[in-house]
């Protein structure tokens, strides 16, 4: 359970440490990995051992066929609003949400691919 919480706070403070404008970014310097869990939902392990939750807008049609996607930015995080594309697919989906989980939430969200 401890183990639990200092990681959740450690997603949080992640995220949170970023200016006002910029809250509910995923900086790419802290993502060991991604896993695509469906066409609207994509999973990130980070480096501290959290887990945050990266909720598209919609379904993204061959996101979790393909199981990889592309994304451009200049400002080295990934931000609501931003675009990611199934790889292959040519087809741009919005990012909606960046949300910090639970390991166990992450784990879970992970085991479903």
């Amino acid at each position: 359970m401890r183990s639990t919480i200092a990681a959740l706070a450690a997603v949080t403070l992640a995220l949170s440490a970023l200016p006002a404008a910029a809250q509910g970014c995923l900086s790419l310097a802290y993502v060991a990995g991604t896993q695509v869990v469906d066409d609207s939902t994509i999973v990130a392990a980070l480096k501290n051992k959290g887990y945050v939750k990266i909720a598209l807008q919609g379904q993204c049609n061959d996101l979790k066929r393909r199981n990889a996607f592309a994304y451009a930015t200049s400002l080295e995080k990934l931000c609501p609003g931003d675009q990611i594309s199934p790889l292959g697919a040519g087809q741009r989906c919005g990012v909606a949400a960046i949300t910090p989980m639970s390991r166990d939430e992450g784990r879970a969200l992970e085991a479903m691919r």
